[in-house]
């Protein structure tokens, strides 16, 4: 097989035939890249993509494929957007073309193209082997589908120069994907990541470092951009990082965003938040209208919140912490040990706790396990010590009755001391799903308190010592259209059962057990009783008299 230094030895030669095969060491002389085997095809003797084909010599290369060095990418700092044009120009929507060097760009336009490129594949964006440097208007495109993989772009100027260098504009309406995995992005004085009508979106292992602003999501044709999910993103010094309006169904997921001068807006859309990191970002995000779900947000500084303004929209936030600062560089999560919120007495009587806000949802189960006694004492243990388990289910209905509060609920206890004594649902906005739980809490009851939701949204912990009765209807212990007193449930049923202080008289031992009459007269009842005992069963309150 003949062998040659370079593609312009390639051109030069004379008289080739069909069939020919050669091999080119490099596409420029000594560069060592960009070069492969070819054979030549008469029938396409006019034909010169500038890497494919070359006046009828065919390089042989797999499917789906190109290369920067195949089309005269020099790598050597020097704008290379003619190579880059030129791959574009050769790939269709089935292509993938490879960053095989470091290389800078001005602008270059995919047209309708499927947009896909990547460089040298790395598990993390903290350890990329390819860098694309860029000087103009980056990766212009108008297709439905852009992904970008495991490369560092960088900007040849900075954040403030004013020259609007961008990383990619996606112009394409009525659904666009866009894919981003393992990539870093620094110094780009426009925008990073322009895209509208957005569907299905993924970007993932994305570090943007000092850039002006970093995702602008616009809505076109369609009402909103949707299922945009953000993954391990880890934005620092950047201008502005939202610039996301009209997002639904959508998802943040152990984010880290620190030292941003804005963190943007998220108006009008629909958000998930998980493991949420924030830190002396100079000012907050901004979520007008949103319907928000938060879990695990540890924020470090009042501008590293979220504020939430929704008239119409619901928001939940569940497990978020101000004000905490990371430990060992990874999220502080919540230990499965520690799902029990500790609340001390006041000592001083009977006080009311708040305990939180429950999104319960049409037919959603709330369940709030609280352990405590209705006394402290350091004296001996007993039988009769006042230590015990109460338990809170309640359950939102179908909003039909405006007369009622729309939630039923009941406590039970198990053992000597229950430490609350009362249960009260609040609705205190106008979802007719949302409740604020509080309890009273007895005067030397240490509780402490766990939350299990099925079927709803959330439950959010404010617990709040000391505060005020909620007030009802009536003298203020009645039930009224928005609120709710939990009845303690006591369930009486028919059958045999058993009063014994041993084992062989427990029928649930393997004992046996009856009562029965026994024969003679009983003294005279006094014509007044000392005094009552009140039972709630099943929501009704029965008075039984005592002598």
């Amino acid at each position: 097989m003949e062998i040659y230094e370079s593609i312009n030895e390639l051109l030069n030669i004379q008289n080739p035939v069909n069939g020919q095969t050669v091999y080119v060491k490099s596409y420029y002389s000594g560069q060592k890249r960009g070069g492969g085997h070819f054979i030549y095809d008469s029938t396409k003797s006019t034909q010169n993509d500038s890497g494919t084909v070359f006046n009828g010599w065919v390089r042989q290369i797999g499917f789906g494929e190109l290369y920067l060095s195949w089309f005269g990418a020099k790598f050597d700092g020097s704008d290379d957007a003619a190579a880059y044009q030129a791959v574009i120009n050769a790939s269709d929507n089935e292509t993938t073309i490879f960053a095989d060097g470091d290389f800078t760009f001005s602008a270059v336009d995919y047209g309708t193209k499927a947009v896909s490129l990547r460089g040298v594949p790395s598990i993390s964006a903290q350890t990329l082997k390819t860098t694309i440097r860029i000087s103009g208007a980056g990766i212009k495109c108008n297709t439905q589908k852009v992904k970008l993989a495991y490369i560092d772009f960088q900007s040849t100027g900075t954040k403030t120069d004013n020259l609007n260098i961008c990383l990619l504009t996606n112009s394409k309406i009525n659904g666009a994907w866009v894919h981003v995995l393992n990539c870093r992005a620094s110094g780009f004085s426009g925008h990073l990541i322009f895209a509208k009508d957005l569907i299905d979106s993924k970007i993932s292992g994305f570090i943007p470092n000092s850039n002006n602003i970093v995702f602008k999501f616009v809505k076109d044709e369609w009402e909103n951009n949707t299922t945009i999910q953000l993954e391990k993103v880890y934005a620092q010094n950047n201008t502005l990082l939202f610039d996301a309006d009209y997002c639904t169904q959508s998802s943040m997921i152990d984010c880290i965003f620190e030292f941003n001068t804005s963190m943007g807006h998220i108006n009008n859309g629909v958000w998930t938040i998980v493991n949420l990191y924030t830190e002396n970002n100079s000012a907050p995000l901004t979520a007008t209208n949103t319907r928000l779900l938060r879990m695990y947000h540890f924020a470090f500084t009042a501008n590293d919140t979220i504020n939430v303004t929704q008239p119409d929209l619901d928001y939940i936030d569940k497990g978020t912490s101000l004000f905490t600062p990371r430990v060992a560089g990874v999220f502080e999560l919540q230990k499965e040990f520690e799902r029990f919120k500790r609340i001390t007495p006041s000592f001083s009587g009977s006080t009311w706790t708040k305990l939180g806000t429950a999104a319960i949802g049409e037919a959603g189960i709330l369940c709030l396990e609280i352990l405590g006694t209705n006394s402290y004492t350091q004296g001996n243990p007993s039988a009769s010590s006042a230590l015990g388990k109460t338990i809170v289910f309640a359950q939102c209905k179908n909003n039909s009755n405006a007369v009622n509060a729309n939630i039923q609920a009941t406590w039970h206890h198990i053992g000597n001391g229950a430490g609350i004594q009362e249960v009260r649902f609040v609705q205190t906005s106008t979802n007719r799903y949302v409740y604020d739980v509080y309890v009273l809490q007895s005067s030397n009851a240490y509780i402490s308190c766990a939350a299990e939701i099925s079927g709803g949204d959330a439950f959010v912990w404010d617990i709040q010592r000391l505060v005020s009765k909620p007030a009802g209807g009536g003298s203020g212990d009645v039930n009224t259209p928005t609120m709710l007193i939990a009845y303690p449930y006591i369930k009486l049923q028919a059958g045999s059962g058993y009063i014994g202080v041993d084992e062989s008289g427990n029928p649930m031992l393997g004992g046996f057990s009856s009562t029965s009459a026994t024969a003679g007269s009983a003294n005279v009842l006094p014509a007044q009783p000392a005094g009552y005992l009140s039972i709630n069963i099943n929501g009704i309150v029965r008075k039984v008299p005592y002598y």
